[in-house]
């Protein structure tokens, strides 16, 4: 199911089916089948899209920067390249489906087609759904039996890909329905225009890609044919934050990811992430109060 080359730094999950008949750049497998993988790399990003649906276990697990206490009847989402970290020895089961863009997108003639849907944006809340149970298990019959196309040696892939959008469009509608039973917060930003929600959707999917590489907001607003200025009226709208801000932010959750579960010194943290060390080190402790190697440590 996996490709992975040993690293000190976070491992990155290419797409490979782990069925031997699969030619398609989608697969549905359970966790049982790469739970040899799971105990040696707890901790790796992907490349690729996937829905996850916990059918036995309880136990942590954290996607997106997100932990939550997962048991049956919970689906977990990610997009490429979120990080996943699972406990180690973990004794979940479910169902994996797991696809490139290509796959949905090319069909559609759309490269945007995936961030209509909720549960895969950039900036989404949380990776963790809760459906009742009904609900769950007519999303599970759906893999199961993309599953037995797969395995069954027939694997057609528009059957497939059709199956695919099913299970994408059910669970939007079934997450907006549970979204739309929560009491609704008042937020004091301006709801973005359609143009705008375009160009926040295309900032977010830039900055999810350059955020390591590229720190400055000239760079973003010149990939989207706009002015600095307007992004960052916008960004703030929005998002309730600077455009600068939100580049911070992911640059730091990625600083802790890497203290976390790497063994790369500070310094070359700090390398990674395009910052000068001593830098690194003061903005680091300026965000947290902490050290990088006070926080590695657990202070």
């Amino acid at each position: 199911m996996f490709t992975f080359a040993v690293m000190k730094k976070i491992p990155l999950c290419s797409f490979y089916p782990i069925h031997p008949s699969q030619a398609m750049p989608m697969d549905v497998v359970s966790t049982e089948s790469f739970r040899d993988f799971l105990y040696e790399n707890p901790a790796y990003r992907t490349n690729y899209f996937s829905i996850y649906l916990i059918t036995e276990g309880e136990e942590m697990l954290e996607v997106n920067g997100v932990k939550e206490r997962v048991q049956p009847g919970v689906i977990v989402t990610s997009r490429p390249g979120e990080m996943w970290v699972w406990q180690q020895h973990t004794h979940l089961e479910g169902s994996y489906l797991y696809f490139t863009e290509d796959f949905i997108c090319s069909f559609f003639n759309d490269s945007q087609f995936l961030d209509h849907f909720s549960f895969f944006r950039n900036g989404r809340a949380t990776s963790f759904f809760h459906l009742d149970k009904e609900r769950f298990l007519h999303l599970l019959d759906l893999q199961k039996r993309m599953e037995k196309e797969v395995t069954g040696g027939i694997g057609d892939q528009h059957v497939l890909r059709a199956m695919v959008y099913e299970v994408l469009a059910l669970l939007e509608r079934e997450v907006n329905i549970a979204s739309s039973a929560q009491p609704k917060e008042v937020f004091a930003r301006k709801i973005p225009t359609r143009g705008e929600e375009y160009y926040i959707s295309q900032f977010q999917q830039l900055a999810s890609t350059y955020f390591i590489t590229e720190h400055q907001v000239e760079f973003y607003a010149s990939r989207l044919f706009i002015t600095s200025n307007y992004l960052n009226k916008i960004v703030r709208q929005s998002l309730g934050k600077s455009t600068k801000q939100y580049l911070a932010q992911l640059l730091m959750n990625e600083s802790k990811r890497l203290l976390s579960y790497t063994t790369l010194s500070v310094n070359e943290i700090a390398r990674e992430l395009h910052l000068e060390p001593a830098y690194f080190v003061k903005w680091f402790r300026q965000g947290n109060g902490v050290t990088p190697l006070q926080y590695r440590k657990g202070g």
